[in-house]
């Protein structure tokens, strides 16, 4: 029943999407789409079967149209909005974009490009991708605070940290003196540990590409460019959503075992990382008992507890805390008797 009703609100949602697209289409492109009909109306007609004739709105018409926008982000120095475009007329590929109405070379979006010309900001990780970037702060030689963005480029799947505002390239965190083959390794779901200069992430190891010898775990990057890298959590077919605790002790990750899907069954666990590079003491804080989902794990930062969104109770995905030992279901007891939360 549970899987049923998430099929049915999957399927409510793709189509809603599907038609605020076409409305949007519509309006943005009605003038361009006349003009498009009425140049193709000119040309000689000729009969066809029926089903079988061209259609004047292509698939390549429909798509180089539309730029599209995910993963908004707000610069932790700045105070700027980032997003990431997916450019189909430059291959689909993704670029990182900074807010800037006013600056000469800003877009018809009123933004400017962050990462260079030819960067394709994504990743492979699951095959479905994920979080492909992270923006973070950090002290320069000379004492002054800098923003910048380390990110996957898709072409080869290392990992590029760019100092935003300057104009030196983008510098390899795993270069080629650390691996040789490009995609080696896949990088994502990233987070900055600033007080060790390092970044945590979900790694996939391709080092034997036979999908039943990939290889996932959670590592740790040195931010240096030196390619260092240590394993903090391994032994599951799959992790995600590492999260640092706002004092930088603890470390919170979701794991799953094949053939489950995250929506399916899961684990969140809490580790250890106060002292050394590796990880430390692990416990299960959620989903230890199996057939429950447990996702999207996040740390207060002004209490420091461990929120998460769970459907062990009825088979809704609803919130709670972890406090003590205890799991404490938040929100109005409606909620928790009847719909999902995101």
């Amino acid at each position: 029943v549970r899987d049923r009703r998430r099929c049915h609100l999957c399927m409510v949602l793709a189509v809603a999407r599907v038609f605020v697209a076409l409305a949007a289409f519509q309006g943005k492109h009605s003038a361009r789409l006349s003009s498009h009909l009425r140049g193709r109306a000119a040309m000689s007609t000729k009969a066809a079967p029926y089903g079988s004739w061209e259609s004047p709105i292509t698939a390549a018409f429909i798509t180089d149209a539309g730029v599209g926008l995910g993963s908004p982000s707000v610069g932790p120095l700045s105070g700027d909005l980032f997003w990431l475009e997916r450019r189909p007329k430059e291959g689909g590929r993704s670029v990182l974009c900074r807010r800037a109405p006013d600056d000469p070379a800003a877009s018809e979006r009123g933004a400017v490009d962050v990462t260079p010309a030819g960067s394709n900001v994504r990743t492979r990780v699951h095959e479905y991708g994920g979080k492909s970037h992270v923006l973070a702060k950090e002290l320069g030689p000379d004492g002054s605070a800098a923003e910048y963005v380390v990110y996957a480029n898709f072409v080869d799947q290392r990992l590029y940290k760019l100092t935003l505002g300057a104009e030196a390239e983008p510098l390899a965190l795993t270069p080629k003196s650390v691996y040789e083959e490009d995609a080696r390794y896949r990088f994502a779901d990233f987070i900055v540990d600033e007080a060790r200069g390092r970044l945590i992430c979900v790694r996939e190891d391709h080092t034997k590409p036979e999908p039943a010898n990939v290889v996932n775990a959670i590592v740790s990057v040195a931010l240096d460019g030196s390619g260092e890298m240590h394993v903090l959590a391994s032994g599951s077919d799959f992790y995600a959503a590492p999260r640092l605790s706002p004092d930088g002790t603890k470390l919170a990750f979701v794991s799953w075992e094949h053939p489950n899907m995250p929506w399916d069954e899961t684990r969140l666990s809490v580790m250890d990382v106060s002292s050394g590079s590796g990880g430390g003491e692990t416990t299960v804080v959620a989903g230890a008992q199996g057939g429950s989902s447990v996702l999207q794990p996040a740390w207060s930062p002004v209490t420091g507890e461990l929120f998460f969104v769970s459907d062990h109770e009825n088979g809704f995905w609803n919130l709670f805390c972890v406090r003590g030992a205890a799991q404490l279901a938040l929100g109005p007891a409606w909620a928790a008797a009847a719909y999902n939360v995101a």
